[in-house]
């Protein structure tokens, strides 16, 4: 025999899966190895998949499931989403998702949705537009510009909208981090929220866990959709 392993010699196989392993012998090597299992019944098989012992087969297993959970890493981190500067391209995406925040009428203050002609514009018009973007899919964006004019032009504000399909995944929070450094980069010193709703607590707990400090409550400062009115709660982050 030319092979690594010899005639008779007691060897362990890895199953197809991966993860099942075998005690046979081999009876002969013709570039493939023909071994027989100890409960009968044989097979051949390629050099690769037959060690000389135990523990030999159980580390080429951990080894190959390492290589996969690496290889799966890394393909995930080749279609992590991204939060980029907008484009024109983008414009059709960025006005369903702003319309859907809008029309819900429960976070934004706008009451009129967006057209190709107002969204262009209205977008074109921010310090900084970005948007959240995985495999070609807008799935939500951010506008920032300043709060207030002259001696309080320092003090940012920004507007955040996810598609409904995709919430859940967290791309909010990204949003609203990128934001922290994009106004930063602009030379802002603070991002003020002027009226969060009180009862939107899911972007509450977000920001107060992202380091936002609420200012206070103002008593029915929101119309909701079904004409009711809720408080708002004003938060700061120093940047």
């Amino acid at each position: 025999m030319n092979g690594k392993h010899q005639s008779g010699q007691k060897v362990f196989l890895t199953g197809g899966n991966k993860n099942l392993i075998k005690e046979a012998t081999v009876l002969r090597y013709t570039g493939f190895y023909t071994i027989r299992f100890n409960n009968g019944g044989g097979v051949k098989v390629r050099e690769s998949r037959i060690y000389p012992s135990r523990e030999d087969a159980e580390a080429a297993i951990l080894n190959r499931t390492r290589n996969r959970d690496l290889s799966n890493s890394f393909l995930k981190e080749r279609i992590e989403m991204v939060i980029r500067e907008y484009t024109q391209n983008d414009i059709s995406d960025m006005i369903r998702i702003w319309n859907e925040v809008v029309e819900e009428g429960i976070a934004f203050p706008q009451e009129e949705c967006l057209n190709i002609e107002t969204g262009t514009s209205f977008f074109a018009s921010q310090s900084y537009t970005g948007v959240a973007e995985e495999e070609g899919v807008i799935l939500g964006l951010y506008i920032l510009h300043p709060n207030n004019v002259g001696r309080c032009g320092h003090i940012c504000n920004a507007s955040y909208a996810v598609s409904s399909e995709i919430r859940g995944r967290h791309i909010g929070e990204k949003l609203v981090m990128d934001c922290l450094k994009k106004g930063r980069e602009l030379g802002f010193r603070v991002l003020q929220f002027n009226a969060v709703v009180e009862s939107n607590t899911h972007a509450r707990h977000l920001y107060e866990r992202l380091g936002f400090t609420q200012l206070g409550t103002i008593p029915g400062g929101f119309r909701m959709k079904d004409g009711h009115y809720e408080n708002i709660c004003p938060y700061y982050h120093e940047l």
